[in-house]
Order: C-alpha cells, then sequence, then structure tokens
C-alpha cells in the first residue's frame, strides 16, 4: 500500500490488524511505519513506532526515510542519533538514507562523516549506493576531482547514472574536460541514452 499510495487499503489493512491484536506485532508494526510514512503521513508512522515495546533497524529506517521523503533533515539526524543512543546498530539501509539527505541538502562535511563512519564505526562496506550518493554529493559541491576517486574507488564498475551524476556536476560547474570524459564513459555503457 505505501508502494503505491493505497492509502485507503492500509486504512482497512491496518484497522484489520488491530482487530485481531496484531498491531504489537514487529513486523506488523515495522509495515504499518513503512506503509504511513511512504504515503506522508508521518505523524501516524510515528504514533505506531512510538508506541512499540522493541524497534529493530527496520522500524527506525522505515522512519527515518519518511522523514528524509518529505525533506525534514534535521529529524532524519536527530532520529539517527536517538537510534544510535538506544543501541540499534545502523545498517547499509540506514548509511543510504543518510548520504542521500546529505546530497540533496549539500552536506558534504556531514555526507563524508557518514560515509568513513560506516566502516569505522560499524564495519560496514560502503555499497555501490553509498559511493553513488558520495558522487553526487562531492560533484554537485564543486569537488570534481573528489568525485572522480569516488567513482575510481567504486566496488562495482559504474553505471550510467553514476556516469550522469558526474557530468550533470561538470555541467554545473563549467568543467568540460572532466565532462568530456564522464561524457564518454557514459556513451560506452549505452549509446543510445539521450
Amino acid at each position: 500500500c505505501g508502494n503505491i499510495g493505497g492509502l485507503d487499503t492500509g486504512y482497512e489493512v491496518h484497522c484489520a490488524c488491530t482487530k485481531r491484536g496484531l498491531e504489537r506485532e514487529l513486523p506488523i508494526s515495522n509495515a504499518l511505519i513503512d506503509m504511513y510514512a511512504k504515503c506522508g503521513l508521518l505523524p501516524n508512522a510515528r504514533m505506531i513506532f512510538d508506541g512499540l515495546e522493541g524497534r529493530d533497524g527496520i522500524s527506525w529506517n522505515a522512519l527515518v526515510a519518511g522523514y528524509a521523503q518529505i525533506g525534514e533533515s534535521e529529524n532524519v539526524f536527530l532520529l539517527f542519533e536517538k537510534m544510535i543512543g538506544e543501541g540499534t546498530v545502523p545498517n547499509i539501509i540506514t548509511y543510504v538514507i543518510l548520504l542521500n539527505v546529505c546530497n540533496h541538502r549539500g552536506l558534504v562535511d556531514k555526507g563524508q562523516i557518514f560515509f568513513e563512519g560506516m566502516s569505522k564505526d560499524y564495519g560496514i562496506t560502503p555499497m555501490f549506493e553509498h559511493h553513488t550518493c558520495m558522487v553526487g554529493l562531492l560533484g554537485q559541491a564543486g569537488h570534481l576531482e573528489s568525485a572522480l576517486e569516488m567513482v575510481k574507488e567504486m566496488p562495482l564498475w559504474p553505471d550510467t547514472g553514476v556516469w550522469h551524476c558526474l557530468l550533470d556536476a561538470c555541467s554545473k560547474w563549467g568543467n568540460f574536460e572532466l565532462g568530456k570524459t564522464a561524457f564518454e564513459k557514459a556513451m560506452q555503457l549505452d549509446d543510445k541514452d539521450a
């Protein structure tokens, strides 16, 4: 229901879960938090979240992602700190959310702290998605050489999306030479890409 914006059906499912006494089951609660958050009803998601006796990483990620979706970055960072404070260990999804928020807000220093901290503090090896977020963040902030270095460090071969991020940044900052390289790399991957 959350993925397709089916809020009316989501309400019905929530009511059915409540009638059957299933609302307090963690997987059900997590699904409800996720559904309400994806539909932009953060007060509903927060009410369920706050009513949980025990939370796991899925609970936290669903709520954090909801706040990220509506652009409330301060709530994202506050919830992350609270999550850590309560002893829940972040995972790869948590860091994708955090890095995307940093990317959208242009928070380079904070993004670099998160990127480095995920492996240093929690032993999480940055995945392709984390590198892509950092390429976008560094590029849009004008750190084009650092963005290119991030592309070179990626665990998998960069896809056209990564090269588009770098190409967009080069366009924004007027770096023709690096833009030409990004364009050529994107064309090698998909020569029909408009």
